[in-house]
């Protein structure tokens, strides 16, 4: 079967796009413009007396530039791909020739890639002209390329995202470019300044700069360490929010009464699974001792689990009688298919009782390789699976009660920010005011409790009050989570 057969979206876009006249002086100009301004910035960061010196200098501007070019080219061409359709009144038609919204999606998503990876292509010379002077391993150089390639596919999927949830292909575009412009150098400085961290760390000053891990994966020995660090770590940075984003577009394509659960938890599962085990790897890989180097992978568990939480904010309180019939039809209402399915009862279980795994886990990993504060790190992990439950349950509960999912998250940002912010604010006033510490038991309250008493071995007040509000809140947790599924199964009952 021929590719028009297999993806006539794809086809039909790439065809339109060829069609454009911007495109044939983006595919000209492009390349002029990258050797033009990578051979200034070269030029500007000193003087050379070896040109190995001046070609590494040239690929760094190029890798800068590329990712510039693939992130805002992906974003943005993918961002205005379903919202076109919706606006020029062409989706239902699409829908009535049979083809299923995933399909839909999926060719959407490998046009705006090849477009992106189009303008990579074309970008090429400036890369080969680095590599004419020497300085840049071929290795490295193709390692480079694949990164680009896998950066693009991350951006397109996050256009697609955009895509599907606006009507417009203005607003589209704007909400692409918008965050693209905000999200992009963030991420982007994270990224330099990871390896620029690694590099002290290490020793090693070819860590720094923007080609980074293309030179760390083409230099490393082929160990397990490395694989993990330079591999496996980066895979895992990229291909999670990328499948999310893509189950996200199918989400919000698939019809309101259809089953928009599924795809989504199946995600939440793999991908705290993954989160948790390369945490778990990478922390035992580094073999440091130090509570402080476990809690940061407590701390990242923990905000995965907390987006867990606005996921979930959106689940409807029962699955509709198209998802029943649906399940009657192919075997029934199986428990895998209550628990991956749509109904916020089943959703915050779920999500309570894997975010209570993995953060249990993080604990374990830390306890295995015998870190030199034991206690503050189970008391740190035991506060972040009370809150986590407090929040989880508190979303389920007013989603289930109010079925208003911009209300569950909306009270779940203020009222996180709150209990975060106001113990802390509260217990400094009252210090400065009174001249009194005993106020600091208010920072008990807060989920970041903890990190103000910091990673040496708390006193017996900080134990006590730590215990105390972790205990708290993991019993009222608890006890909204009971509360959320009680109320979505007597809902559920109701409309049967």
């Amino acid at each position: 079967m021929n590719i028009a057969a297999r993806e006539p979206i794809a086809l039909r876009e790439l065809r339109q796009a060829a069609r454009q006249r911007r495109v044939p002086l983006l595919v000209g100009g492009l390349p002029l413009v990258l050797l033009l301004v990578g051979m200034v910035l070269a030029a500007s960061m000193g003087t050379y007396s070896e040109p190995a010196a001046i070609g590494s200098s040239m690929f760094e501007a190029f890798f800068a530039i590329a990712t510039c070019v693939v992130v805002i080219v992906g974003a943005t061409v993918a961002a205005s791909g379903i919202a076109s359709e919706r606006e020029g009144h062409t989706w239902e038609a699409l829908l009535l020739s049979g083809m299923h919204p995933a399909a839909i999606a999926r060719g959407k998503f490998l046009s705006a890639f090849t477009q992106a990876s189009l303008y990579l292509v074309v970008l090429a010379p400036g890369a080969g002209l680095a590599f004419v002077f020497g300085g840049v391993p071929l290795r490295e150089l193709v390692i480079a390329f694949g990164l680009l390639l896998a950066v693009a596919a991350l951006a397109v999927a996050f256009g697609l995202a955009v895509s599907s949830y606006t009507q417009s292909a203005r607003g589209a575009l704007a909400g692409a470019l918008i965050a693209t412009l905000v999200v992009g150098p963030t991420m982007y400085g994270i990224f330099s300044t990871t390896g620029m961290s690694l590099g002290d760390s290490l020793h090693d000053e070819s860590l720094h700069g923007a080609t980074w891990l293309a030179r760390a994966i083409a230099n490393a020995p082929l160990t397990l360490r490395s694989l993990l660090f330079f591999v496996v770590d980066p895979l895992l940075v990229l291909v999670l929010p990328g499948t999310f984003l893509l189950e996200v577009t199918r989400a919000n394509l698939a019809d309101p009464t259809a089953d928009r659960s599924t795809g989504i938890r199946r995600w939440y599962l793999v991908a705290s699974l993954l989160l948790v085990l390369g945490a778990g790897a990478t922390n035992v890989a580094i073999g440091s001792q130090s509570t402080g180097v476990t809690l940061v992978f407590v701390l990242l568990v923990a905000a995965h689990l907390g987006f867990g939480t606005l996921v979930f904010g959106a689940e409807p309180v029962a699955p509709s009688r198209r998802v029943e019939a649906g399940w009657a039809r192919t075997g029934g209402a199986t428990l895998l298919r209550r628990i991956l399915g749509p109904g916020i009862g089943a959703a915050t279980v779920l999500h309570a009782v894997v975010g209570t795994v993995a953060l249990g886990g993080m604990y374990v990993v830390g306890r295995a390789i015998g870190v030199d504060h034991l206690l503050y790190l189970g008391l740190a992990s035991a506060y972040a699976i009370g809150f986590h439950l407090f929040l989880a349950g508190a979303s389920g509960l007013l989603l289930a009660r109010f079925e208003r999912p911009a209300l569950a998250r909306g009270a779940v940002m203020l009222g996180g920010a709150f209990l975060g912010i106001a113990p802390l604010l509260a217990s400094a006033v009252l210090r400065i005011v009174t001249g009194e510490h005993r106020w600091e038991l208010l920072e008990s309250a807060s989920p970041f409790f903890l990190l103000t008493v910091g990673s040496s071995t708390p006193g017996d007040t900080a134990v006590s009050a730590a215990s105390i509000a972790s205990t708290t809140y993991g019993i009222v947790g608890a006890g909204l989570v009971a509360l959320t599924f009680m109320t979505a199964r007597r809902k559920l009952n109701r409309s049967t």
